[in-house]
């Protein structure tokens, strides 16, 4: 800053304490800028910029409050004129005034306007306890008036500020404007320069809430001990930059990469080069299969091999099993054949009655060969589940199923259990039955299952029974004879479809408990012993097209429909009838008792279109106009409000040509590693008139739903994270859009180091690694030798270890997610002459396993061996030259022929070329190693 404010002194003044000492020293700290400068008749500007800013401290010690005085003196970059104190502010006090008081102690400068100080002016006061802000009273300053008669010949006076009394002490702030001008001109000609003071703060030097050594009054960060001013970062975080790249770590989204601040599209530490070698719109260090345009992961298959599912089974052809296993011919049981099967097998299972507990915890299909009838499987342990499925995409076809002992207390046991999230499996034409208290088909935490054409009955506790599964599909079942329930949906069962299927004779025909946005839908609940359908506690279901009649014995808990505490619900084109008690009951409830929209349907010949209810054949059935609605709405007792459109024959006679749309189903949510094909599942759409549906799905998220037009599609996803998919379902003339998620989590690369290897000091060995990764990552490679050394970077390097010994080595791959691989293998370094010694023995093996035939003579064999015996004594003895000299004139020469011509010469002792093949090499290795130690 250029020739601005020279110096600022002040004390703490406890005003309404007239004669106190101020034993503590005071500290201000100000700042400043300038705000104008006008350069008429004089050039200011070499002196003066606009927006120069000033700052600075001052610590003032005083013993009393009387008519001392202390100023700070300041300095300046270029100074005008060379003095020292052009221009000053000082703070001045007296015992009831701080006083503000401009001097300007040489000729020439002199005070032209005080632009804010002329009326009343405001102090901001904040005080601090125990390091916390208390509040923020404001007062004002009282502003005296000038006295000056002549500007240019009176260059000191005061101007009086008093403000409130500060109780607490603590410190405050002023702000103002200032503007000065030397009396170099005439009139209003005279050049001006305009400061404003920004602030002024005076702090409590006992109070320093973070230790720092500086007092919150001046302190930026008054609860940061290692700031005192924010920074870049703001008080608490550190301004650390450890990439050097002028970027701190707390705006750096690459923070280790001194190239970048921002990941691009290739990651941080990766540059973006843009290259994209097989054209398919992913860059290189995102694609998994660069050469393969089809593919940016590998998938199931590998790169370049496409990943179909010809059967739609969820397993690749390429990993297609397929294979068939019969019981008892292959295996004598149906575990025994589980227990060797891979995933895709089909297990059938012949005639006969296999007293066994099954545990299914692959994709596998077991079915019958003959059905129920003919094939039953009985429980040996009546404790546990005759089948239990932990597995996804299993099929249970075409069994007899039971448990013959009677238990007490329930024991919770099922005939066939999915549990624990096991997903779309299929349950179909089996038979259940029980000596006692168990459940025919249990769905816990299990989701878009298929239950279809089983009978559940005698001896069974419930029929079915949903608890927090979601998205199945239970259709075309029979669920009779049962003690409780033919049919159970609980603890937040949501989004099911419940149709067509026959209770009857159960305890209760269908129960909802704590159930939500179910479909119930054309079943026959008939003759069930307490009420057809009981509803508790369970919001927005639709029931339409059920019959339900015979129920109960006569209470008004014996119902057709009994509803407790639930809202919301759709009841419509329902037949209820023949009711002990009631036809409906209902409790603490408001529901809706007809369609949720107009309907066009057929009456008698005639057409109408209008809301329809439901049938009740004790409701007075008079319908003057004819078009199947009664003239008076049905009565529905303790509930508001009655059914207005209550029909005037059973719901068959109304044909409904009119399409309704289909309801599609997307499943899930879902959860898959990445790089490991998904098989999403849309079976749980529907259509209400049972129109063929077309399948359409979007898994790019891209708004468009053109990636698959099956209904259970397969993909793959190459990096993890959370995606987004939907489903649109069209009959040809309506659609519905269902959205869903997939969770892919990140897998760890898969590393290979090689095998053990030996190796010899000071010389180079050589280590190849490889890994694979499912994901789209980018990868840190790094080497440890296991001597402190290491590599990265490369999956191909070498190393020269200087010292004998073992060696562990260990290659580590770490992807940009965190996940980390890695694989070891040890090596063996020994001595050179270590070396030499096991390559001369290997050489004296490989001669006495030739056969005599390949010597010029018989002895020769023997000459060999002890020459090459004498070379190991003499580097036994460290006389390396000597050896080295026996290996090469004494040995060499005597198998080189074949090496040199192509044929034995005359020298040679042995004197076949392939025998000398078996030998030379070695000698020719032990020179070499020899060589190194002369």
């Amino acid at each position: 800053m250029r020739n601005i404010f020279a110096s600022f002194c002040a004390i703490l003044l406890f005003l309404g304490f007239v004669g106190m000492s101020v034993a503590a020293p005071v500290t201000f700290k100000f700042t400043g800028r300038v705000i104008a400068v006008d350069d008429e008749g004089s050039n200011l500007s070499s002196f003066f910029s606009v927006n120069d800013t000033f700052s600075g401290s001052y610590t003032f010690d005083s013993t009393t409050i009387d008519s001392e005085e202390d100023e700070g003196h300041g300095w300046y970059h270029k100074p005008y004129y060379d003095h020292p104190d052009s221009f000053k502010i000082i703070f001045d006090h007296d015992p009831l005034n701080l006083t503000f008081k401009l001097d300007v102690p040489m000729g020439g400068w002199n005070v032209y306007s005080i632009s804010t100080f002329t009326n009343s002016y405001w102090i901001y006061y904040n005080y601090y306890v125990n390091g916390s802000l208390q509040g923020n009273p404001v007062g004002n300053l009282t502003v005296g008036s000038f006295h000056w008669s002549n500007l240019c010949s009176m260059p000191n006076d005061s101007l009086p500020i008093s403000p409130p009394i500060l109780n607490p002490p603590g410190y405050f702030s002023i702000h103002g404007s200032l503007s000065f001008r030397p009396c170099t001109g005439s009139g209003n000609r005279c050049p001006v320069v305009k400061f404003v003071l920004t602030s002024l703060t005076l702090g409590d030097p006992n109070v320093d809430s973070d230790d720092d050594g500086t007092p919150d009054g001046i302190d930026n960060c008054p609860f940061d001990p290692n700031k005192i001013d924010p920074g870049t970062c703001g008080c608490g975080v550190a301004d650390t930059d450890t990439d050097d790249d002028g970027t701190p770590d707390c705006i750096d989204n690459c923070p280790d990469d001194p190239n970048k601040t921002e990941p691009g599209i290739c990651g941080c530490g990766i540059i973006d080069t843009g290259i994209d070698t097989d054209g398919d719109g992913t860059y290189d260090c995102n694609d998994g299969c660069p050469f393969d345009p089809n593919k940016i992961v590998p998938g199931a298959c590998g790169c370049g091999v496409e990943d179909i599912d010809t059967n739609g089974n969820g397993i690749p052809d390429c990993n297609e099993g397929g294979v068939t296993i019969y019981v008892p011919s292959d295996y004598p049981t149906i575990q025994a054949a589980i227990d060797v099967a891979s995933g895709g097998d089909t297990i059938i299972v012949g005639d006969g009655t296999y007293y066994e507990n099954v545990n299914v915890a692959k994709q596998i299909i077991i079915k019958s060969l003959n059905g129920p009838e003919l094939t039953t499987v009985i429980a040996v342990d009546t404790e546990d589940h005759v089948f239990e499925v932990t597995a996804n995409y299993v099929t249970i076809q075409s069994f007899a199923i039971q448990i013959d002992e009677w238990q007490q207390p329930f024991p919770n046991t099922s005939g066939i259990y999915l549990g624990n999230n096991t997903d779309y499996c299929t349950i179909s034409g089996n038979l259940l039955t029980g000596g006692g208290n168990y459940r025919g088909i249990t769905i816990c935490s299990s989701n878009n299952n298929t239950i279809s054409n089983n009978t559940c009955s005698v001896g069974l506790s419930y029929g079915i029974y949903l608890t927090e599964s979601c998205n199945n599909s239970v259709s075309d079942n029979t669920f009779k004879d049962t003690a409780n329930r033919g049919i159970q949906l609980s603890n937040s069962s949501e989004n099911n479809l419940i149709s067509r299927n026959t209770c009857l004779n159960n305890d209760r025909g269908i129960e909802l408990s704590s159930s939500n946005n179910n479909i119930i839908t054309h079943n026959n609940v008939n003759s069930n012993h307490w009420c057809g359908i009981s509803i508790f506690d369970s919001s927005n279901n639709s029931f339409s097209g059920n019959s339900i009649s015979d129920n109960g014995y006569g209470t008004y808990f014996n119902s057709g429909i009994y509803v407790a505490s639930s809202n919301e619900n759709i009841f419509f084109l329902n037949n209820i009838s023949n009711q002990p008690y009631s036809n409906v009951y209902s409790f603490n409830s408001n529901n809706i008792w007809h369609s949720p929209t107009e309907i066009n349907y057929l009456y008698n010949g005639t057409f109408y279109t209008s809301c329809l209810g439901n049938y009740y054949d004790d409701h007075y059935l008079q319908d003057s106009d004819g078009d199947g609605i009664t003239d008076t709405d049905y009565d529905l007792p303790d509930i508001e409000p009655d059914d207005e459109y209550p029909l005037a024959s059973t719901s068959d006679k109304y044909s409904i040509p009119e399409n309704e749309a289909p309801v599609a189903r997307a499943g899930g949510p879902y959860t898959v590693d990445e790089g490991t094909a998904l098989i999403l599942d849309g079976s749980g759409s529907y259509d209400p008139d049972e129109d063929v549906l077309f399948f359409a799905w979007d898994l790019d998220n891209d708004g468009e739903y053109d990636d698959s037009t099956t209904k259970q599609p397969v993909h793959t996803w190459d990096d993890d994270g959370t995606y987004a998919v939907g489903l649109k379902v069209s009959d040809s003339v309506l659609e519905d859009i269902n959205t869903t998620t997939v969770t892919v989590n990140n897998v760890a690369p898969t590393v290979d180091v090689g095998n053990d290897q030996t190796a010899i000091e000071n010389q180079s060995v050589n280590f190849k690694g490889s890994f694979t990764d499912p994901g789209a990552d980018t990868h840190i490679i790094e080497w440890n030798f296991g001597d402190a050394q290491g590599d990265s970077g490369n999956l191909n390097t070498s190393h020269v270890y200087s010292q004998e010994g073992i060696y562990t080595v260990t290659l580590t791959v770490t992807d940009d997610d965190g996940g980390v691989g890695s694989d070891s293998l040890t090596i063996e370094v020994i001595s050179t002459q270590d070396a030499i010694t096991q390559i001369l023995q290997e050489a004296r093996t490989a001669i006495n396993g030739l056969d005599d035939s390949v010597f010029k003579r018989k002895q020769m064999r023997n000459n060999l061996n002890s020459k090459i015996n004498s070379v190991l004594r003499l580097i036994d003895k460290r006389r390396y030259q000597r050896a080295l000299d026996k290996l090469e004139y004494g040995i060499l020469t005597k198998m080189d022929g074949c090496a040199e011509t192509a044929s034995p010469d005359k020298n040679d002792w042995i004197i076949d070329c392939d025998a000398q093949k078996q030998v030379y090499p070695l000698i020719v290795e032990a020179i070499a190693l020899l060589r190194t130690l002369v």
